[in-house]
């Protein structure tokens, strides 16, 4: 090989960062993250199945008053005692979470444990607080031990969490699959969380059928949401938005009870100011009508 032709290299082995088209002045790497996920009508029956593979024989299942009078967190149970293990709900979580409310949940936690797992059903409150009683029940300390610095002293987890089976009942959070829990700490007057990928779910268990509850303007708007979300990512790096639609390709329904959970299945698109139209960004969407 000629001189001229030899591979580019720095001391060290380390690759050239120049002259390679790359804008490093932006950010360029990032990490993705995400638990199993189980999707269908009726996924939620399988959980105790998929618990069993861990397992577990003793679970603690949390939720919050609305959704446990709905029944989800009951037929949970049944889907675990069918499969060998005993279980107990827990609904005292607190509608947007505080430190006092997790500190009682995981004072619960230990009084009636040890767990070999936990179940969360419900929106991102419920399973947030479930990620924090996972964590201190399993890893110990207090809730101020863990919190993001500088509000607390944003320790990390020293072990592997138990297994934890997340149940979202509402299309607009996404705490099924991130790594994180947030709460406020009520004596500091300050919102803040924990972040670690040990709090990341061991699976996320989505069953449309029980968004069928939800009113349907809250379902559209978190379907909104995300097909904004996409579209917009479409164009971040070409320029400015000019126009954004969004049509309806097709609809699929699943029955049950009387009600249908409609898949709404779109196209967004985005034309940016004075270049065309960036490429189209397709999203699905969970609604009830």
């Amino acid at each position: 090989m000629a001189a001229d032709q030899a591979p580019a290299h720095r001391a060290g082995g380390e690759l050239p960062v120049t002259g390679i088209g790359i804008d490093l002045s932006e950010e360029t790497i990032f990490t993705w993250g995400a638990p199993p996920l189980k999707f269908g009508a009726g996924a939620v029956d399988e959980i105790g199945f998929e618990m069993a593979q861990f397992g577990a024989r003793r679970v603690l299942i949390l939720t919050d008053p609305q959704v446990n009078a709905l029944g989800i967190p009951a037929r949970i149970a049944e889907s675990l005692t069918r499969h060998g293990i005993t279980s107990e709900i827990f609904d005292g979580v607190h509608v947007e979470p505080t430190d006092d409310s997790m500190d009682k949940a995981a004072g619960y936690a230990r009084e009636q444990g040890p767990w070999d797992g936990f179940v969360a059903v419900g929106g991102g409150s419920s399973i947030d607080t479930a990620k924090a009683v996972n964590l201190l029940t399993t890893d110990g300390g207090s809730l101020m031990d863990y919190l993001n610095k500088p509000i607390g002293a944003g320790q990390a987890p020293k072990q592997q969490l138990k297994p934890l089976i997340a149940v979202p009942t509402t299309a607009g959070t996404g705490s099924e699959s991130t790594a994180m829990c947030v709460l406020d700490v009520l004596s500091m007057r300050v919102k803040t969380g924990i972040s670690h990928w040990r709090l990341r779910p061991t699976l996320a268990v989505i069953d449309p059928l029980l968004s069928l509850t939800i009113p349907p303007e809250v379902t559209a708007s978190a379907g909104q949401v995300q097909t904004t979300a996409g579209a917009l990512y479409t164009q971040s790096k070409a320029g400015t938005v000019g126009t954004f639609s969004v049509v309806l390709t097709s609809v699929n329904g699943v029955s049950a009870n009387g009600q249908t959970a409609y898949f709404l299945h779109g196209t967004a698109t985005v034309t940016l100011a004075g270049q065309g139209t960036a490429a189209p960004s397709t999203a699905t969407i969970t609604a009830t009508f």
